[in-house]
């Protein structure tokens, strides 16, 4: 039975399509219809023009649109308009939502799967250049139309996941001092010297300055007003300076391909941002507040501030070790941490198929998972396409796990860095690690060529164990991959290390990642072993529970002889969790390969943190679709230990935007015909012949 309660699953189509392409505004405009009708004939009580929507975006100086547009939008010279609701050939964006959002507080969400879902398509090289119109023509131009009909499509759904996160910093109830960092490291540093500057005006406005290119633009609707939010100085001042800094590398490089895809970024950005304010401020229902280009470059930034936050605690509760002076800069917590991720490779058994898969961790109230497709017909990248799991406003994965359409599935696992000496090497005037992940993955050809890149201008923020497996390396039926097939690369301030790890992926036939660094020389400095020592075999890179476990349940995979594996034989494994009967596990739903902390009985303390979802792929979905697969939700494989998840009055979190329970199955991340089909089925039950 279709469950319908508030706002259900979203689905995100944008598309920005060749101006000679006659056919797809009249098939976005089939698409809608096609959808609205679908929800017509379930009879749901809903107002399904609202849930089913498109968006045109034009160039005012060509737009001979017989549609009434609305709203002129200047970027530089470059003047847009936009309409909801029809769509036209003139259009140089469009967009389809499926979005059964209701615009109330409401926390009750129904879906077919819990994925929201969004494409991103540009010009082709080709097209641009025979257009008349120079707008057509700049792929600057289609880089932040492409962002701003994002933003505008999806502006309630960032609302909601911007209250979910922001809850989860919770910056006015800690303390924050660069005392910390101006002590040990000097007024020298380039974030002490960020932080002076911003201190020293007492205007807000000048504290929370608009960053030199979105005043050169002229996006005044965005730069208008100050945030609402709370954040600390520190902070402020290093995502100002960061942004600037930034900006300067792009002007001083501009025939630098790194830095002509950072500047792409920050034009799909500052898009992003225009079109959420647009909406925000054309919005009836005012309970979507406005949020401005801060909150926004924050909300991108959430893995980097894992760091960023940890970096600027207050020196006392730093200190709060006793050992501290005598300790290297080794800061423990209290209790275990709380790490994100679980990742696994696997050769199957009868070399027939290579599989690569992930776990994200992370607290339930966040989960507000998009799967989007940005397909960005740009010169000087090889990935035009890359499909990545993600959530509202991230331009990048955050997972992370990409597929591109290189042939490379790019993905990382988290480690924790104890040791505060290394806060030192941390500094605004380098590239976040978000950014990196997508010149990454726009630029690299290779494996070896991505954790390359990557490594480039390394910010020392959301440290990560990354993997990059080439495909095109792989030959269905050959046991033995060549060199450079993966590579890893594990990042911490001031240092990033890369090996070819083929020949333990040929050796064993699976890799695993599980929040342990694998450099001893990384592990070392980390502060690992003083982690080890107080809390055990949690900290050890071959006894922990994840590796044990990853160990024995990827010998199973293919068990079933004579019989091709199924995704799910894989993705079981990344769903794992059986803690009861596990001795691994130990009797705590923590420990294991999806976690689930939410289910922690005394005297363990629960969280609703733990695995959010599983995405696979394997060579036919890398080198045919750029796609994958996926399950939404915290892990409920196992009903009788791992029950699924359902929002209760004992998890006292912000949790917009999403559903009640999750008990979701998996299912084929590809393309709208697909979702059609899907929901189709789940509504009367039936397939298409």
């Amino acid at each position: 039975m279709f469950r319908l309660s508030g706002a259900i699953l979203s689905l995100v189509l944008v598309s920005l399509f060749c101006f000679s392409a006659l056919s797809h505004g009249a098939e976005f405009q089939n698409h809608v219809e096609e959808l609205r009708q679908l929800l017509r004939d379930a009879k749901l009580s809903i107002d399904v023009s609202s849930v089913v929507n498109l968006v045109s975006i034009y160039c005012s100086s060509s737009s001979s649109s017989s549609l009434n547009t609305n709203h002129a939008i200047m970027w530089g010279s470059t003047q847009f308009s936009y309409t909801f609701g029809r769509a036209d050939n003139m259009a140089i964006a469009t967009g389809i939502i499926y979005d059964g959002y209701s615009p109330t507080f409401n926390n009750q969400t129904s879906a077919v799967d819990g994925w929201m879902r969004l494409w991103v398509n540009t010009f082709t090289s080709a097209n641009r250049g025979a257009h008349s119109d120079a707008c057509y023509r700049s792929e600057a131009n289609q880089r932040f139309a492409s962002g701003m009909a994002e933003g505008l499509l999806t502006q309630p759904q960032i609302y909601n996941f911007f209250q979910n996160q922001y809850s989860n910093w919770v910056f006015a109830k800690k303390t924050y001092s660069m005392d910390m960092m101006r002590s040990r490291f000097g007024s020298g540093h380039e974030w002490v010297k960020s932080y002076d500057r911003l201190v020293s005006s007492s205007s807000r406005m000048q504290q929370q300055e608009i960053p030199r290119e979105m005043m050169k633009r002229g996006l005044a609707q965005s730069a208008s007003h100050s945030t609402s939010y709370y954040y600390p100085a520190a902070l402020i001042a290093y995502m100002q300076d960061n942004m600037n800094w930034l900006e300067t590398q792009v002007q001083q490089n501009p025939q630098n391909a790194y830095w002509i895809e950072i500047e792409r970024i920050l034009n799909q950005f500052h898009g992003l941002v225009e079109g959420y304010t647009i909406r925000a401020n054309t919005e009836k229902n005012e309970i979507y507040g406005k949020l401005n280009w801060l909150d926004l470059y924050f909300l991108n930034s959430a893995g980097d501030m894992e760091t960023l936050e940890g970096a600027i605690k207050d020196s006392n509760e730093n200190a709060r070790s006793a050992s501290f002076k005598n300790n290297g800069g080794i800061v423990l917590p209290d209790e275990e941490t709380l790490t994100d991720c679980s990742a696994l490779i696997k050769i199957t058994p009868d070399c027939r198929n290579l599989f690569a898969g992930h776990t994200t961790w992370r607290g339930f109230n966040i989960i507000n998972k998009m799967y989007k497709v940005y397909s960005l017909m740009e010169d000087g990248i090889a990935s035009q396409t890359v499909a990545f799991a993600s959530s509202p406003s991230f331009l990048s994965s955050k997972d992370d796990f990409y597929v591109t359409q290189h042939g490379l599935v790019t993905m990382e696992t988290t480690n924790d860095v104890f040791n505060t000496n290394l806060f030192q090497f941390i500094t605004p005037h380098s590239v976040m690690c978000w950014m990196r992940s997508i010149v990454a993955n726009r630029l690299a050809k290779t494996a070896h060529e991505w954790v390359t890149l990557f490594g480039l201008y390394n910010s020392g923020t959301y440290n990560n164990q990354w993997m990059a497996l080439d495909y095109n390396k792989f030959t269905p039926g050959q046991c033995q991959l060549p060199s450079d097939s993966l590579w890893i690369l594990e990042q911490i301030p001031g240092t990033v290390m890369t090996k070819d790890v083929t020949p333990i992926l040929n050796n064993q036939t699976f890799w695993s990642s599980y929040n342990i660094p694998y450099f001893e020389f990384i592990y070392n400095i980390s502060g690992y072993p003083q982690a080890k020592e107080k809390f055990g075999n949690d900290y050890d890179y071959n006894l922990c529970s994840r590796a044990q476990i990853f160990r024995r349940e990827q010998a199973k995979i293919g068990s079933n002889k004579g019989k091709p594996v199924d995704f799910k034989d894989f993705g079981r494994v990344l769903q794992f969790n059986e803690w009861k009967t596990d001795q691994f596990s130990n009797m705590d739903p923590s420990k294991s390969i999806s976690s689930r902390y939410d289910l922690r009985v005394s005297p363990q303390r629960a969280f609703a943190f733990g695995g959010i979802d599983t995405k696979v792929a394997d060579y036919t979905k890398v080198k045919k679709s750029t796609s994958m697969w996926g399950i939404c939700g915290p892990t409920h494989q196992d009903p009788v230990q791992t029950p699924p998840f359902s929002w209760s009055d004992k998890w006292n979190v912000t949790h917009l935007g999403q559903p009640q329970t999750y008990d979701f199955d998996w299912v084929d991340l590809e393309d709208v015909e697909s979702f059609y089909e899907s929901l189709k089925n789940k509504l009367f039950g039936i397939k298409k012949n």
